[in-house]
């Protein structure tokens, strides 16, 4: 999916916009719905993402486990 940023907003392929100023209100959900459920911390899930970058993509499960720990992180935001 091709991401586009421009001034006042970030397209996400060709049909979902999502203007800046809407962020805040995305990211409050964000914490609202980490605090309520399984809280995954950022630096963690960046910190695994930089690990597996330096020692290659050859252990299929930890990038299996990597790429859902982020959709985890994500949670419910699209």
């Amino acid at each position: 999916m091709r991401i586009t940023i421009n001034n006042d907003s970030v397209c996400l392929g060709n049909d979902h916009v999502i203007k800046m100023e809407g962020f805040p209100d995305i990211y409050r959900e964000f914490c609202e719905y980490a605090i309520t459920n399984e809280k995954i911390s950022t630096a963690e899930v960046e910190e695994e993402g930089a690990d597996i970058l330096k020692n290659g993509l050859d252990d299929v499960q930890r990038v299996n486990d990597f790429v859902r720990s982020v959709f985890k992180w994500g949670g419910k935001t699209g």
